[in-house]
């Protein structure tokens, strides 16, 4: 790990369905004001924000499920050349009661009259062609990859949120494949300089750090998805985040010291991943590394819930809360991989974060 300038995360919160408070870590965010310190507000924006489409790298706001990658990208390039000594990325959410049905879904119609669950069932047909799998092959897949999420739920005691899981929600797919809008969520990550972690009375041993992070940004839409089924974009942002981090990022999972998020809306970005960052050398491999290695930390965007723009953030909170030293089931992890896919996949970041444990 290359830590002498990597941005320190000097904290987070979470609040999902009103459990949980951010005014400790906001009171951190004040006396960092307080001192005279440079602090930067990025934000990641909710549902009601209109859809642009291409985001913007500098912000201060932020669309899409790569939103989170996006301003840690922007944090990172803001405190390493001085413009910031503390950046705070804030996301709020409240898809499951700030909405009425028919809102939230004329909301999410941001692809006209393809909805994003048909996009993604286009784009799992063309997944299917590239990788040489038939539907049941590729249903097996999706079967497999629910399980994986259902494991970690289940091992870590967390609510189980799809009451429907088996309904069909399109001719390919299951609700149980889909992301579950029935979540309220707030978070906040705080990052900063050393001087900023001193004027919390933190030394750097034993804090997070955002060892690299990387976007990549592709047309995005229905139209454009013979050129995002690839995933080659995806590839090259989780190339650049490791390089930056001087790890490989594959070989760490493997050994049990990595823990993972994967964006986990419908299959293609799943399997997308897997395969551009190598954890599964060949389709014919991603049975195998389902069943043996845990995907995510929350438990997937089906059974966690997904709130919109946030998913990548709330598991990287989560994640980070995995990384503390503290747990058990994963005390000999050191570093946590977070992967943001938006839009219908043209949009793809990667960040890895590392802690040194005392």
């Amino acid at each position: 790990m290359t830590l002498a300038t990597d941005p320190l995360i000097l904290g987070t919160a979470r609040v999902v369905d009103s459990e949980g408070s951010g005014d400790e870590l906001e009171g951190r965010v004040t006396a960092l004001s307080a001192a005279g310190l440079r602090v930067h507000a990025l934000e990641i924006e909710s549902l009601r924000s209109a859809w642009r489409g291409r985001p913007d790298r500098v912000g201060p706001g932020f669309q899409s499920g790569c939103a989170p990658i996006l301003a840690l990208d922007r944090a990172r390039v803001l405190l390493t050349e001085g413009a910031a000594d503390a950046v705070v990325i804030r996301g709020d959410e409240p898809l499951r009661t700030g909405y009425g049905g028919p809102e939230r879904r004329r909301l999410m119609r941001v692809y006209g009259d393809t909805s994003i669950p048909e996009a993604y069932t286009r784009l799992a047909r063309l997944q299917m062609e590239r990788l040489g799998l038939d539907e049941p092959a590729y249903l097996r897949l999706a079967d497999a990859l629910v399980a994986n999420y259902a494991r970690t739920a289940r091992r870590r005691g967390l609510p189980i949120r799809s009451a429907h899981g088996h309904e069909a929600a399109t001719s390919l797919f299951r609700l149980a494949d889909c992301a579950n809008p029935n979540l309220d969520f707030r978070g906040v990550v705080l990052l900063g300089t050393l001087r900023a972690a001193e004027v919390l009375h933190r030394t750097a041993d034993g804090l997070a750090r955002l060892l690299g992070v990387a976007v990549e940004l592709l047309d995005d839409g229905p139209e454009h998805l013979g050129t995002i089924v690839d995933y080659e974009h995806l590839g090259r942002a989780y190339r650049s985040a490791c390089d930056q981090a001087g790890l490989d990022f594959a070989a760490h999972f493997h050994s049990g010291e990595a823990l993972l998020e994967a964006y986990t809306c419908f299959p293609p970005p799943v399997i997308g991943l897997l395969l551009a960052t190598g954890i599964a050398q060949s389709p014919a491999g991603l049975e195998s590394v389902l069943g043996r290695r845990e995907l995510t930390v929350t438990g997937g965007m089906n059974l966690a819930g997904a709130p919109w723009n946030n998913p990548a953030l709330h598991g990287l909170i989560v994640l980070l809360e995995r990384l503390d030293g503290k747990d058990p089931l994963t005390s000999t992890a050191r570093i946590g991989l977070v992967h943001g896919n938006g839009g219908v996949g043209g949009y793809q970041g990667v960040a890895i974060v590392g802690v040194s444990h005392s």
